[in-house]
C-alpha cells in the first residue's frame, strides 16, 4: 500500500535517514554525507509555494536540500521530492567535465536520471 495513508509527521532527522539510504541505493554513495543539510522549511527565499529546493556547490561538494514543511505529513510525497532534489544535486556535482549542464534544470539529463531511479525501484510503493 502506498505511503499516502500514513499521516504521522516526519521530522528532519528521518528525512536525513532517507537521504543516506537513497544515496547508497540510487546514487552509488556519490553524494556527500558530511557536507549535507537536509531539512524541512516553511519557505525558500520567501516563497511558500514550493515542494523542494536544492543547492549543490562544486567547490566544496556541499549540498543543501530543503523540503516544504507542508510535506512533513505526506511521507510519500516527501520521499519523492527528496529523490527529485537529490537528483539535482547529483547532476550538479557529477556532470561530465567539459559538458554544459542542461539550460533547463528538468531537461534531458534530469529526465534520464529520474527514469533510471524509477527503473531501480526508487518510487515503488510511493504512488
Amino acid at each position: 500500500m502506498a505511503e499516502f495513508s500514513t499521516y504521522r509527521r516526519v521530522g528532519s532527522r528521518e528525512l536525513m535517514q532517507w537521504y543516506m539510504e537513497y544515496n547508497r541505493k540510487y546514487f552509488g554513495g556519490r553524494l556527500p554525507t558530511r557536507t549535507v543539510v537536509v531539512k524541512f522549511v516553511r519557505t525558500v527565499d520567501g516563497n511558500r509555494r514550493f515542494l523542494g529546493h536544492c543547492r549543490a556547490y562544486e567547490k566544496d561538494g556541499s549540498v543543501f536540500i530543503r523540503i516544504s514543511a507542508t510535506l512533513a505529513s505526506m511521507r510519500a510525497v516527501a520521499r519523492m521530492t527528496l529523490i527529485h532534489e537529490m537528483t539535482h544535486a547529483y547532476l550538479d556535482l557529477w556532470r561530465q567535465p567539459g559538458k554544459r549542464p542542461d539550460r533547463n534544470p528538468h531537461g534531458r539529463w534530469f529526465v534520464e536520471a529520474v527514469r533510471k531511479h524509477a527503473a531501480a525501484g526508487a518510487f515503488d510503493g510511493l504512488w
